[in-house]
């Protein structure tokens, strides 16, 4: 449908490296959301690279670990950041940035 269109479809991560590597070699134009096994090796970079898929890894929805909006809230301290206050609403600053899981920095993903 997408390419009668003329329209280039984009796959959401499945938590599945393996419905991830068949929908990257099915051809879809990109893919989002981290792929669910670390490192990579050689194999599952040349695929990506040679497909020439777009990917996003979205690191704040890490697969296969933690994701990582926790350790930049701890890090980043966005409760005081001005563009953040007033952009958005003190009641969703508090919500998202008031409790947060506290974890070795080896677990995440992207460090």
């Amino acid at each position: 449908m997408a390419c009668e269109l003329g329209l280039l479809a984009t796959t959401e991560g499945a938590l599945s490296l393996k419905l991830d590597r068949t929908q990257i070699m099915d051809g879809f134009a990109g893919h989002e959301h981290a792929l669910p096994a670390v490192p990579f090796y050689a194999d599952v970079i040349r695929l990506v690279a040679e497909s020439g898929v777009s990917y996003t890894a979205t690191l704040l929805k890490a697969s296969g670990g933690p994701g990582a909006q926790d350790c930049f809230i701890v890090r980043d301290r966005p409760r005081g950041d001005p563009k953040l206050n007033r952009f958005a609403p003190p009641f969703i600053v508090d919500m998202k940035a008031s409790r947060r899981t506290w974890r070795e920095l080896h677990e995440y993903r992207f460090s």
